[in-house]
């Protein structure tokens, strides 16, 4: 080896042993981000606001609530989720909170909503029932993203 592929070599250990405790800190602190909200003339809130991280809705299923839109009179929401599907795996079951659509972004995954199979490619939707059981298969080696809209009432 070089001396200067050593002193390289060099200069990332001491880096890192001095940057990594604080990196990892940062990784692990808690995010402050909230869902997208609207003002009741359709704009939005906060357009400078983080969305919140990802999170494990079940075994391989990760997801994040980006949009909040409640209905004029509060007789409904619109949520808006991105949800992420794990390599080569098969999700536990999870329960949206009200009655969905999921539309597949990126890969090819199978889903189960209630007694309902269905395969899907990217732009392709399926209806998930509200209270259905949610699992979803997938095969790639790469995660698959979906956007779910879900409607919850409140009456």
């Amino acid at each position: 080896m070089r001396p200067c592929g050593a002193l390289l070599i060099g200069v990332a250990v001491v880096l890192g042993a001095a940057v990594g405790p604080a990196l990892a800190q940062v990784l692990q602190a808690p995010s402050q981000g909230r869902p997208i909200t609207f003002r009741d003339n359709g704009q939005q809130v906060d357009r400078l606001a983080p969305t919140p991280p990802y999170a494990a809705l079940a075994s391989g299923l990760y997801g994040r609530q980006i949009v909040q839109a409640p209905s004029q009179d509060g007789g409904y929401t619109v949520q808006v989720w991105s949800l992420l599907v794990s390599p080569k795996s098969t999700t536990g079951e999870a329960k949206l909170a009200g009655a969905a659509v999921l539309m597949l972004i990126a890969g090819r995954v199978q889903v189960t909503a209630g007694e309902q199979r269905s395969e899907l490619v990217p732009g392709a939707t399926v209806p998930v029932r509200e209270g259905a059981g949610l699992r979803i298969v997938n095969a790639d080696s790469r995660p698959a993203q979906l956007r779910a809209v879900v409607v919850t009432g409140t009456r």
